[in-house]
């Protein structure tokens, strides 16, 4: 309104400190300022709207649309030290409407802040009826269910349901984690047992390699692929939750694709059900094809098939196939090039 405005006017003359300065800027310059600054004091305090992976976000659970989402609930978090894994995870959440899924993009580093007491409780009473008093009695371990095991985003929405998470992992360096994600590898190497990241067990992946064992020594693995060395502190930590892990690395380097490896074999170790391979990328060949190949044959439809019930993928697949052929509205507006600043 015109008296917020003259407000918002006299505050900006407060701030020049003189009607003559002000003068001096000009009427469209003064109205240019008040109009920004009534709108900078207008939204102060608000929070934006969109998704938001912060912790206190976490907490924000919307109620499911079942004719709009029949896959249900799907988080992606992600591990990244140049944006690309965080990309990659937007990626994969811009596509997930036209097929069936609601998902949320969730930062690795925000698991360790979550600050969503009402999930942690939850999650804890859910864990003190069935008897899990390891992770009762686990600061830690109640951080990453609260988040990977959420009760309002399973399977149904229900707390007996499942959890599904699909893990987009950069390794940085020499076989290291990103910056965002070096606490959340900690509690998982600690829940996991394993001591050793650099010794990892070879599963099944999409786009990857063999794995030598180091100086031609092949150690002894026990039922969870991994040596004897290695001691799994709770089989059933993850018992709940459905995942699936992509890779992001570089060949030219020793330990390719470490951080990813790990991921896999920490969640599977800790009870969780792979939904599909593990996806491998190399950013010193085709990253963006490896994620690309990997993301549409392998992810989606393993998705799909595991999480679709009845007619409901064939309805979203000819509805995708009828969205490809849409034309763009007309534009009102003519484009005008001009020579020498004028037309």
């Amino acid at each position: 309104s015109s008296s917020r405005i003259m407000s918002s006017s006299s505050s900006i003359a407060e701030v020049l400190g003189s009607p003559q300065a002000v003068v001096g800027f000009g009427a469209t310059t003064l109205i240019l300022l008040a109009t920004t600054f009534f709108f900078l004091r207008n939204n102060e305090g608000s929070s934006g709207g969109g998704e938001s992976s912060s912790g206190s976000a976490l907490d924000k659970v919307e109620e499911l649309d079942t004719q709009k989402y029949p896959g249900g609930y799907l988080t992606i978090y992600y591990g990244s030290q140049t944006g690309t894994a965080q990309m990659f995870a937007k990626q994969i959440a811009s596509e997930s409407e036209s097929r069936g899924f609601h998902t949320r993009v969730v930062d690795l580093q925000d698991v360790v802040d979550n600050e969503d007491q009402r999930a942690v409780t939850e999650i804890a009473n859910l864990d003190a009826n069935t008897n899990n008093i390891d992770v009762m009695n686990d600061d830690y371990g109640s951080l990453i269910r609260a988040t990977l095991a959420h009760p309002h985003y399973r399977e149904g929405g229900v707390a007996e349901g499942r959890s599904r998470a699909i893990f987009l992992v950069a390794t940085y360096g020499e076989g290291e984690p990103t910056d965002n994600a070096q606490q959340f590898v900690e509690m998982m190497k600690t829940k996991s047992g394993i001591r050793d990241i650099y010794k990892l067990e070879d599963s099944s992946s999409v786009g990857g390699d063999e794995m030598a064992e180091e100086d031609g020594e092949e150690e002894k693995k026990n039922d969870f692929g991994s040596s004897n060395d290695d001691m799994v502190l709770d089989r059933s930590f993850l018992r709940d939750l459905d995942f699936a892990v992509f890779g992001l690395g570089n060949k030219q380097y020793e330990h390719y694709n470490n951080m990813s490896r790990f991921m896999d074999a920490s969640m599977a170790k800790c009870g969780a059900s792979r939904i599909a391979p593990l996806g491998l990328g190399d950013d010193d060949d085709d990253l963006e094809g490896d994620f690309e190949n990997w993301k549409d044959n392998v992810l989606w439809p393993a998705l799909t098939e595991k999480f679709m019930k009845g007619g409901a993928a064939d309805a979203l697949a000819a509805a995708r196939k009828d969205n490809d052929g849409l034309e763009l509205p007309e534009c009102p507006y003519e484009v005008e090039y001009l020579t020498n600043g004028t037309s």
